[in-house]
């Protein structure tokens, strides 16, 4: 499924409050908007030296220790 840009940012910040609670989810969200580095230049950095299998096993492992809180429709 395929959320919209309004349902994507409520589910997210339900989480973020959730998780830091009211005050700190707005101050990650303030990070993030003055934060002046390149996101996907970030992400290359991270990720290039690990092959797909590498992340898709990190990411699966996560996933099992951090079960989804997103809703399902």
């Amino acid at each position: 499924m395929t959320y919209s840009s309004t349902e994507l940012m409520s589910i997210g910040m339900d989480h973020l409050v959730r998780k830091l609670g009211q005050v700190d989810a707005e101050r990650f969200i303030s990070a993030v908007i003055r934060e002046s580095s390149d996101y996907t230049k970030s992400r290359r950095l991270l990720f290039d030296d690990m092959s797909v299998d590498q992340v898709l096993e990190e990411a699966a492992e996560y996933e099992s220790e951090h079960p989804s809180e997103v809703p399902n429709p």
